[in-house]
């Protein structure tokens, strides 16, 4: 997706900006620039001190609004929905492709796992930050969860709200929390060396390292290899 398709349509800025600014706005989305509302903009260098990249999690609120497209031009939403059709059905193929081949793909939408390719006890999430926000819509809409390898169960939707917002925390404030409970927000134990590596190595460093423990090397090679293009790593056993 990018400016030169609307120009092959014999768009132009001075013709057709509206077309040009939703495009470039919706790049922003896709990419996870999100475009924040004017005040949290200013509030910028604040929010970051607390919360995780707050205009990327915005991004991927602005992905999940499909009624967006209904302000776009129609030369701009052309090219948007197309780029999310191509992008989807990629992934998708993707996770076909992943279960054909032995792994398994979770449907359950209020599961931790919805979306996600498993292979032993890694969990493998290509949805660049959607498949949290989707979960979280689907918790709070049916006030239900379905924890790893567990059946649904009932859950308050306050509960929902505050994992959710505490797993967003930046690392400083969260690693507090984590220390002053003595677990992560997922139930861990804290320890130095897990504060250490949490603080001081690549995010998915932890998860490919347990990755190799928990499936071996071919396993731990794949996550290795998926971390380094960007797709989510998550590696654990049940509990």
């Amino acid at each position: 997706m990018n400016a030169k398709a609307l120009g092959d349509q014999g768009n132009t800025w001075q013709n057709n900006p509206k077309a040009f600014r939703d495009l470039a706005k919706e790049i922003n989305r896709l990419s996870g620039r999100g475009n924040l509302p004017k005040w949290a903009a200013q509030a910028i260098p604040i929010l970051n001190a607390f919360y995780f990249s707050p205009r990327f999690n915005w991004s991927r609120l602005e992905v999940l609004n499909i009624f967006r497209y209904a302000a776009m031009s129609p030369q701009a939403r052309k090219e948007g929905m197309a780029t999310m059709a191509k992008y989807a059905g990629g992934l998708v193929s993707l996770l076909w492709l992943i279960k054909a081949n032995g792994g398994s793909v979770e449907t359950d939408p209020v599961s931790s796992d919805v979306g996600k390719a498993r292979v032993g006890d890694t969990r493998f999430d290509p949805w660049a930050g959607l498949q949290q926000w989707a979960v979280f819509g689907s918790r709070m809409a049916t006030g239900e969860t379905k924890p790893a390898d567990e059946d649904r169960q009932k859950t308050s939707r306050r509960d929902v709200l505050y994992r959710m917002s505490e797993s967003k925390l930046a690392p400083v404030p969260g690693t507090m929390m984590d220390v002053l409970r003595g677990k992560t927000y997922v139930g861990e134990e804290v320890t130095p060396q897990g504060v250490a590596m949490k603080n001081l190595l690549p995010m998915y460093t932890k998860d490919v390292y347990e990755a190799f423990v928990n499936d071996g090397w071919d396993t731990g090679t794949a996550a290795f290899a998926a971390g380094i293009f960007g797709i989510g790593v998550t590696s654990y056993k049940p509990k």
